[in-house]
């Protein structure tokens, strides 16, 4: 039996469909109906740049949401037919068996939400941001997905969250409560005073990950003397420059994150617990969803929709069987 998958073959190759053969879940695995594949930026960013050493061909795809299709035979608490929204973890990258960008992909109990029949799967598949604990944070980036998740997190435990966004996407992000909204599509002077007015920040977090983002953040850690930030994304050659020794990047996947041993605690709350009561009653509220048209076929169409910044303030989901 086979099914088809956004092959890339070599690092920088555009995505090729293809067959390939469904797997048989192993004893600890669970098999996937791959309903709504969520396109992220550092999908976009990973195909461009080899940022992981990872064999190739490989498939791309970090989250997705769908229907348990086996289950393997040490797998307790999932059923053929449950829905579910998957996170490929990072030690997972190396196995294309995981990847979103496929009709049928494995997952592991570990890194997969059951889903109420409320809960939307295009939602669901926009998963976990993991925020520090300060007192002010600044979430650059609000109306992404991750940043959207971030505001939520931070805002509902406590903490005031000063984020960024374009008039376009305010009234979504307003509705992620925030303390304060800065205009990021003001010129870089203007955006900086703002954030220099709001600040200082315990925290500051970089949702983006682009050059120009990353400039507007050493400015005002300059303006200070230095300082920390956080980001999703590895740095890429073109940003190197950008930062001066009084700087500090910090790159932390949330995945990564959620892997180590003594988040297990944490991982197991938000998989079993907060993401999906989350989602049934509101509490997370998900980007809101652009459906790709075409299928499987234009998922390299949307990765290059995030790479050139071609859209904002919604997620971009694929349907991989239409």
């Amino acid at each position: 039996m086979t099914h088809q998958a956004a092959w890339i073959k070599a690092p920088g190759d555009q995505l090729e469909i293809g067959p390939k053969p469904t797997p048989t879940p192993e004893a600890h695995e669970l098999l996937i109906r791959v309903n709504r594949i969520a396109l992220n930026p550092i999908d976009a960013k990973l195909q461009k740049h080899q940022l992981f050493p990872y064999p190739y061909p490989n498939i791309l795809g970090r989250s997705f949401a769908g229907t348990v299709e086996r289950v393997g035979s040490d797998v307790k608490g999932f059923t053929t037919g449950d829905r579910v929204a998957c996170l490929r973890t990072y030690k997972q990258l190396e196995d294309h068996r995981y990847g979103a960008f496929q009709q049928l992909a494995v997952s592991t109990p570990d890194a997969t939400v059951k889903l109420d029949e409320t809960a939307s799967l295009a939602g669901a598949a926009s998963l976990i941001l993991n925020a520090p604990r300060p007192e002010k944070i600044l979430v650059y980036g609000g109306s992404s997905s991750a940043g959207g998740l971030a505001i939520q997190y931070a805002a509902r435990a406590g903490y005031q969250v000063i984020t960024t966004s374009s008039p376009a996407n305010r009234a979504f992000v307003t509705a992620l409560e925030p303390a304060q909204i800065i205009d990021h599509t003001a010129s870089p002077d203007a955006v900086l005073a703002e954030l220099q007015s709001h600040g200082p920040y315990d925290t500051i977090l970089d949702t983006i990950g682009l050059p120009a983002v990353t400039m507007l953040i050493v400015r005002y850690l300059k303006s200070r003397g230095g300082g920390k930030y956080h980001t999703l994304t590895p740095l890429m050659d073109e940003e190197k420059p950008l930062i001066p020794d009084n700087v500090e990047r910090v790159y932390a996947p949330y995945g990564a994150a959620l892997s180590q041993p003594d988040h297990a605690d944490l991982k197991k709350w938000l998989f079993e617990e907060y993401i999906p009561k989350g989602l049934s009653t509101g509490v997370l509220v998900p980007n809101p969803e652009q459906l790709l048209k075409g299928g499987i076929s234009q998922t390299q169409h949307g990765l290059d929709m995030l790479y050139e910044e071609r859209l904002s303030g919604r997620k971009l989901v694929v349907d991989p069987w239409e």
